[in-house]
């Protein structure tokens, strides 16, 4: 790695408290077992550095306090943890342990307003800007979004083609008027990639073949 990227220096710590500490950007991608928070990887107020960004796709944690008074939430889509929480409520974070899904828990208690989350696309456009005071702590939790995975699967296909044209997997098409399937299989690993192109859905599994 340090060959490919001199300028990133990458090494291992033994706490959450070294890997966050002093640090401007965290990104955090952990797995966790649900159904009770307290086992959810927490990260305390004191060791995130002031105007730091936590960005996290998964489980993790903060205190009340924190949350509510002083750091700011950013979503990437926040109709999707609306409707975790319309779904899984009243404790939604005890089944989503995404951040901004506890934030949801807490408005829905009273706790906070719903004018205290952001939504990523505002602050992309301009319209809000990424920190609203001097040392801001911004917590943005990424759920995940369509787009996303079309893009995704958008390369995956691409890889697909031309890896077929070299002959280093085989690829197989089956096309209908309405929906795409792709089955490639490289090695071990089977690829099932569905893109319904009416309603722009796409769907990956990647299964082990014995």
């Amino acid at each position: 790695m340090k060959e490919e990227y001199p300028g990133v220096d990458c090494y291992a710590v033994d706490t959450i408290e070294e890997a966050v500490k002093d640090e401007d950007i965290v990104s955090v991608s952990t797995s966790s077992p649900t159904g009770d928070p307290e086992l959810y990887p927490y990260i305390a107020e004191s060791w995130i550095k002031p105007g730091a960004i936590i960005e996290t796709t998964a489980a993790l944690r903060f205190d009340d306090d924190f949350i509510i008074n002083r750091a700011r939430t950013v979503t990437d889509n926040i109709k999707l943890y609306e409707a975790w929480e319309e779904e899984y409520a009243p404790k939604a974070y005890n089944t989503v342990p995404i951040p901004a899904v506890h934030v949801e828990d807490l408005i829905a208690e009273g706790k906070m307003k719903a004018e205290q989350v952001d939504d990523l696309g505002d602050v992309l456009m301009g319209n809000i800007p990424v920190h609203r005071k001097e040392g801001e702590i911004v917590i943005y939790s990424v759920g995940g979004m369509p787009v996303e995975d079309v893009a995704w699967g958008t390369i995956v296909y691409r890889n697909a083609l031309e890896r077929c044209s070299s002959g280093l997997f085989v690829l197989k098409k089956k096309i209908s008027l309405r929906v795409e399937w792709i089955y490639a299989i490289l090695s071990m690993d089977f690829l099932h990639l569905h893109i319904n192109k009416k309603k722009m859905l796409i769907h990956l599994e990647p299964v082990l073949i014995y």
